[in-house]
């Protein structure tokens, strides 16, 4: 590919030497200016720095584990860039530069008024003000902060990139967790500052679970395989198999390292899905024949076994037995409660459950249902499926987008099978809500139309059709 400099989120060819006659070569030269139109150098000309900003503050602040209260409001880092990010996010939304409104936008607007409204009367009016503020800057805040400034592949590959270098960064502190037992950002910092707390958790297979600078080993097992998929279509594209496996497996080792349930699943699929990509790369209608598999092995389990396949699942994919049953009371207990309060759900009160349970609920989609209701449940898993599909469905010509596109859907993926055995809340929700509006460039057909096309010595590693996801 032809050398390039990122502007204004475009793709625009670097201009090149040429002999045309001047005595001095940079003559020749024109300036960046001559390449935009107008009114770059107007209103907007300050928008590329400020959405590089917001990202770049985002993604950082998730590494800043200090916090603050603002009255009875914890404010976390990353909480506390949002909310610098919000009202700018919003305009730029409202405004229409990020693109028209879509369905996902609609259904998480709606999602978090439906979850408020619930709040509310479980809580009351003054008991719910706090937790539907903090619900709307990390579901809308976050989503529209990658919605609004993620605007062409080159700000998607900017992101993939940061997330990818913080893994390796946070990597040789966690082997150093690994064999003391104690974070050293955390240990550091906490005669400073309000820190997260040491997470109480117990070794699996003898080893101790890094929890690095997050609250909890599952945050940091789950942001690292956010970054599996990314890292192996978007960040290491045109490079070979052999390069890109590497960068994917030193991914999968800082996942190994939380010894999360949850993380492990993330990675499995996305893995699962990697190699299903590339055995039939060949094949049409690839997507719709695996939806097919999955169906049958679906149905296949609930016929030949005698447990639900979702106890089949969980049973082969946790640490050990005594973690699969309690994920299958999870479940049980979950449901019923859903069943008793299907409208609004019960909010932040006590779920009932077994005597011998914890207060956790270790399944990401079962909590939405319990706490706001099966509408809430319904809008935000419509806003999910209805970005995937569109994504998926939209006719991409270049090979680059085509391949970050499948980067994004393969993450989207492992993360919400993860969820179904692991919840998201704080850092993880918000990322989540960040990767998910991440993809909606993708849906303007001048993003994926005249995007980056692949060189041809790159092009033999992404066999993928620039067309829709068959």
């Amino acid at each position: 590919m032809a050398d390039s400099t990122f502007l204004r989120g475009r793709v625009i060819p670097r201009p090149r030497l040429q002999n045309v006659g001047a005595t001095d070569p940079r003559q020749s030269i024109p300036s960046a200016s001559t390449h935009l139109p107008d009114r770059a150098n107007g209103r907007r000309a300050f928008r590329p720095k400020l959405s590089s900003f917001f990202v770049l503050l985002f993604l950082l602040s998730t590494l800043i584990p200090v916090h603050f209260y603002f009255g009875p409001v914890v404010i976390h880092s990353y909480r506390l860039a949002l909310l610098i990010a919000f009202i700018p996010c919003i305009l730029i939304w409202i405004s229409g530069r990020a693109g028209g409104i879509i369905l996902a936008d609609i259904l998480l607007v709606c999602f978090v008024a439906w979850a408020s409204l619930s709040l509310f009367v479980a809580h009351g009016v003054n008991s719910s003000i706090e937790p539907s503020g903090v619900l709307l800057v990390e579901t809308v805040g976050a989503y529209l902060l990658a919605r609004t400034t993620i605007r062409s592949a080159s700000h998607f590959r900017a992101m993939a990139r940061l997330l990818f270098m913080i893994v390796l960064i946070l990597a040789p502190l966690a082997l150093i967790e690994t064999v003391t037992a104690r974070s050293p950002i955390l240990g550091l910092l906490r005669p400073f500052a309000s820190v997260h707390p040491e997470a109480l958790t117990d070794t699996r297979w003898g080893l101790d679970r890094v929890q690095s600078v997050f609250p909890h080993p599952i945050h940091y097992g789950v942001f690292c395989a956010s970054a599996l998929a990314l890292t192996y279509y978007v960040v290491s594209y045109g490079s070979s198999n052999f390069v890109r496996l590497s960068r994917a497996g030193l991914v999968a080792v800082s996942v190994a390292l939380s010894l999360s349930t949850g993380a492990f699943v993330a990675v499995i699929a996305q893995f699962w899905l990697i190699g299903w990509e590339y055995l039939t790369r060949n094949v049409r209608r690839r997507w719709l024949i695996l939806g097919l598999i999955c169906a049958a092995a679906y149905i296949g389990i609930d016929l030949l076994s005698n447990r639900t396949p979702f106890h089949v699942f969980v049973t082969y994919l946790t640490f050990n037995i005594g973690s699969a049953y309690n994920r299958i009371h999870i479940w049980n207990f979950g449901t019923a409660e859903v069943l008793r309060n299907p409208l609004f759900g019960i909010g932040f009160a006590e779920w009932q459950r077994g005597a011998w349970m914890s207060t956790s609920i270790d399944n990401f989609w079962l909590v939405i249902a319990i706490r706001h209701g099966l509408p809430a449940f319904g809008l935000f898993a419509l806003a999910v499926v209805f970005t995937i599909f569109q994504i998926g469905r939209q006719r991409i010509r270049s090979p680059i987008v085509a391949a970050y596109r499948l980067g994004l859907l393969v993450t989207l993926g492992g993360l919400i099978i993860a969820g179904a055995t692991v919840h998201y809340w704080n850092h993880i929700y918000a990322l989540f809500m960040f990767l998910l509006g991440s993809g909606a460039w993708m849906l303007d057909k001048r993003q994926v139309e005249t995007g980056p096309q692949v060189s041809r010595i790159s092009r033999k590693h992404f066999t993928s059709p620039p067309d829709r996801m068959r």
